[in-house]
């Protein structure tokens, strides 16, 4: 994921972010076929920041993903690219709708269930899927120009990747067709 955007144009002091992350991968367990939406645990993004300032330097870069905020200074933000670890607890996560995504079929009445153990082959890749814009980090850039300062906002969705966990038999049900 890539955020870049500029403050207002032709205004001294506005500035400009460069914030990358790679969307963490959540493993699932087979749910009921019925149930329809999936509760997130905590997510961690790792996000590595570029800011840079028009006529002036960066002097704080402020982070906030639902209610889990960081700030960098400007010291470490002189450093060069910066990394910033933000674990989004899972209260502060929203269920997502996803139907029939790490779920089998229920068993029909007589039959074993379709998740249970069973001898086979060693289970393949899991199925996964990424779901886009889950949550949304909100950056805050003040930039300093001698003892001006200028602030500039941006906003960028966050993704997360779903999979399925291959239950005890070894073999990972495919996702329902939707």
């Amino acid at each position: 994921m890539l955020l870049a955007g500029p403050g207002a144009a032709g205004e001294p002091g506005h500035g400009r972010v460069t914030l990358t992350a790679q969307a963490p991968r959540v493993t699932l367990p087979g749910v009921p076929a019925e149930r329809r939406f999936i509760d997130l645990p905590s997510l961690e993004y790792a996000f590595e920041i570029e800011a840079e300032c028009d006529g002036g330097v960066p002097h704080s870069l402020s982070v906030a993903v639902a209610d889990t905020r960081a700030t960098l200074s400007e010291s470490e933000l002189a450093a060069g690219p910066a990394r910033l670890v933000l674990r989004v607890p899972a209260k502060q996560t929203p269920p997502l709708a996803i139907d029939g995504f790490c779920t089998a079929p229920p068993a029909a009445p007589g039959e074993a269930s379709a998740d249970a153990a069973a001898p086979g082959p060693a289970a393949g890749p899991s199925p996964s899927l990424e779901v886009p814009g889950v949550l949304s980090a909100q950056v805050a850039l003040v930039c300093r120009d001698g003892e001006a300062r200028h602030m500039s906002w941006f906003s960028r969705a966050l993704d997360v990747t779903l999979a399925c966990e291959p239950p005890a038999g070894g073999t990972v049900p495919p996702p329902a067709d939707r």
